[in-house]
């Protein structure tokens, strides 16, 4: 294709044979100017290049050995946060949520521009799930020790699960993200009352259930509980890449050995059941036995202290009738005493004497006492505190009046120089 020139243009300098301005020829402006270049300029052009080409190819070697040493690195790194002396348990798993919610949030935010709506919608912020404090699955785990959740799922007939995480795997989270933050997960966690348990490798218990379970590869999920011999063991697990086990492994395994799970249950509650009821038989028996117990001592004592009182009454009576002061003198006043039976008994008291006197009479005449020679040797002082019941009252017939214990004979005219007694028995 020819140009044909503009007019009053400047004439074209020749070319040479065989080249040409077009662009489809693959020679750029840039190598076209370069061409033009003398070749002092364009030795110095590549002594000037030799720097940043050597530069590219030290900083990509440096990457290249870094990436090398990241392993070390990330190995050197974690022994450090981990002190060698021992802690206890709820420390261990403390130091293990915090670095499973750090190693979560890390990977959430490298793959949120990926696959963000995919996360939003299947899968939930591991420390929403797990925190210890507010996390909405707390409540499921087990802080204490492996033996402890051994002992709970024996006492309770539940699931538990196991989960043993390897910091310094590449894919450290991928047993957190692809199944304990799944909703699938949560919803079987609560279907069959699961009780988790977190384990850390590089801890001595750790290690301590590697060797027992035999573990190959980590990441590790074990499901573990009662058998029909009530002894605990593994019903099923994932240990390394998740890619060879079906979606729904994990439900097929605790759907499979839900029911005889269900049944030892349930034995242990109707066990559970009958130890209480007779624990509450025997609870009222030991009542009723210490009720009569009771009832039984409260008699014995009641005896005793009726055969003390009558004993001292006899005791007391004798000493009174030592004392007793009747039969003719000059002091003295006539009373005519009527007991209940009818019987009328006149006899003499010392004027000085009190009411009380005529009380003491009465019973002794009544207990027969008052010709019996049998006398009081023991000492009067014992008898200080003491007070008898009598068991009735002295009433003079006319006027009406209840005698005072305490009243001299003389000091009453309804009594002195005689007088009439009426013995009535207390209502």
């Amino acid at each position: 294709m020819s140009l044909n020139s503009i007019p009053g243009g400047f004439q074209e300098a020749p070319t040479s044979q065989g080249e040409t301005i077009e662009s489809n020829h693959g020679i750029s402006d840039n190598e076209a100017n370069l061409q033009r270049l003398p070749a002092i300029e364009r030795l110095c052009a590549k002594i000037f290049q030799a720097p940043f080409i050597i530069l590219y190819f030290v900083i990509t070697l440096a990457f290249n050995v870094m990436d090398i040493f990241k392993p070390f690195k990330r190995m050197l790194c974690f022994y450090d946060r981990h002190p060698s002396q021992t802690v206890d348990r709820i420390t261990q798993l403390n130091n293990l949520m915090d670095m499973l919610i750090l190693e979560c949030q890390t990977r959430n935010i490298s793959k949120s521009l990926i696959d963000e709506e995919n996360t939003l919608s299947e899968r939930f912020d591991f420390n929403t799930l797990y925190n210890l404090n507010d996390g909405r699955l707390r409540d499921e785990i087990i802080k204490g020790t492996y033996t402890d959740l051994l002992d709970i799922c024996t006492e309770q007939c539940k699931y538990g699960l196991i989960y043993l995480h390897d910091p310094l795997l590449d894919n450290s989270t991928n047993y957190l993200e692809e199944i304990l933050c799944t909703e699938n997960f949560i919803n079987l966690v609560n279907k069959y009352q699961i009780l988790l348990w977190f384990g850390d490798v590089v801890t001595s218990e750790g290690l301590q259930i590697v060797n027992a379970m035999k573990i190959r590869e980590l990441p590790f999920l074990a499901v573990i509980s009662l058998n029909s011999n009530k002894v605990m063991e593994m019903k099923g697990k994932l240990e390394g890449n998740l890619s060879k086990y079906e979606s729904d492994y994990l439900e097929t395994i605790l759907n499979k050995n839900y029911n005889e799970l269900l049944q030892l249950r349930q034995q242990k509650q109707n066990i559970a059941l009958e130890r209480i009821i007779r624990e509450q038989q025997d609870s009222r028996y030991r009542e009723s036995l210490r009720r009569d117990q009771r009832r039984d001592q409260e008699r014995a004592d009641a005896a005793r202290i009726a055969n003390e009182y009558r004993v001292k009454s006899r005791n007391w009576l004798l000493w009174r009738k030592s004392r007793l002061r009747c039969g003719d003198n000059e002091d003295s006043c006539r009373l005519a005493i009527r007991f209940e039976d009818g019987v009328r008994v006149v006899e003499r008291f010392k004027s000085d004497c009190h009411v009380e006197d005529i009380y003491v009479y009465v019973v002794l005449r009544e207990k027969g006492l008052l010709e019996s020679e049998e006398e009081f040797h023991g000492d009067e002082n014992e008898f200080e505190s003491f007070v008898y019941d009598y068991g009735f009252r002295l009433v003079t017939p006319a006027p009406r009046k209840e005698l005072d214990k305490n009243l001299v004979l003389k000091d009453e005219p309804l009594l002195y120089p005689s007088g009439s007694v009426l013995v009535e028995s207390e209502l």
